[in-house]
């Protein structure tokens, strides 16, 4: 556990490596344990060593082929490799091991197979089945965590937008706009949040989409100057992407600028970031 929660802090503050030398740190002593191969695959995926993730991910299914850690893993590589049929059949015989999941796991398990469908060209009704039977459907269970399973279902309708599937991508938005407007679901993940402001602003809820934006704006204005500093970037971001639900492109640029690095920018854990005061 002390473990686990080492890594999610290293995830969130962007420190692959860090979190890859706790994980050798105990393999020595776990090498038996399925689980120990999942925690030490991620960050080597996340610092792009494919071959030794997928070597790491295989070595945690030989021990227990039900580690949804592991299969994880082993989708990424998958789709780094850009090997979406071998991802959606693997994902979906390993589909029936995920009911002990969490609703983000679960959700975001299936999250991977609807990209790879999407990735590979399939029919946008396929893409659709995997959103409303597998990761929508998760909303029913009594134990469901509901703002786990909207960042997945948020982050696949934004795909979807992006490529240019806009009116599927409007279709499903419509019925959870009451919930994306509640404010109780704000501000429990940063991606969420940035997720819900696209959401909102494209489907021109404009008010509450101005709402969220101040209040993250506020939040990060309460922090000390450090903190504010590290902060920038993320609401410059929420920003943009505020302005791109609301299709002003080029204000989007002209927030962003030519330099500004997505990829390589994470911001800090919630419970870091956006602790009441």
């Amino acid at each position: 556990m002390s473990l686990k929660r080492a890594q999610l802090l290293c995830f969130y503050v962007g420190r692959p490596d860090t979190s890859l030398k706790f994980v050798q740190q105990v393999l020595p002593e776990n090498q038996d344990r399925n689980y120990i191969y999942g925690m030490l695959a991620f960050p080597l995926l996340e610092l792009g060593r494919m071959d030794e993730a997928e070597i790491a991910a295989r070595k945690g299914l030989a021990i227990n082929k039900n580690d949804f850690w592991s299969q994880h893993n082993m989708c990424h590589v998958f789709q780094q490799e850009c090997r979406f049929r071998e991802a959606t059949e693997f994902m979906e015989s390993c589909s029936p091991s995920w009911t002990s999941c969490s609703s983000f796991m679960f959700t975001h398990n299936w999250w991977h197979v609807a990209v790879c469908y999407l990735e590979a060209e399939a029919p946008i009704s396929k893409v659709m089945e995997v959103y409303d039977q597998n990761i929508m459907k998760e909303l029913d269970r009594s134990d469901c965590e509901p703002a786990e399973v909207y960042v997945n279902a948020l982050g696949l309708l934004l795909r979807l937008y992006v490529r240019g599937e806009i009116g599927p991508a409007k279709e499903k938005l419509t019925p959870l706009l009451d919930e994306l407007k509640n404010e109780s679901i704000w501000h429990a993940e940063w991606l969420l949040d940035l997720l819900i402001l696209w959401a909102l602003s494209s489907m021109n809820e404009i008010k509450a989409a101005e709402n969220l934006l101040d209040s993250l704006r506020s939040r990060v204005s309460s922090m000390d100057t450090k903190r504010q500093q590290v902060m920038h970037k993320a609401i410059q971001l929420a920003d943009a992407v505020y302005k791109y639900g609301k299709g002003e492109h080029k204000a989007v640029f002209d927030t962003l600028g030519p330099d500004f690095d997505g990829l390589s920018y994470k911001v800090g854990s919630p419970n870091l970031v956006f602790q009441d005061k």
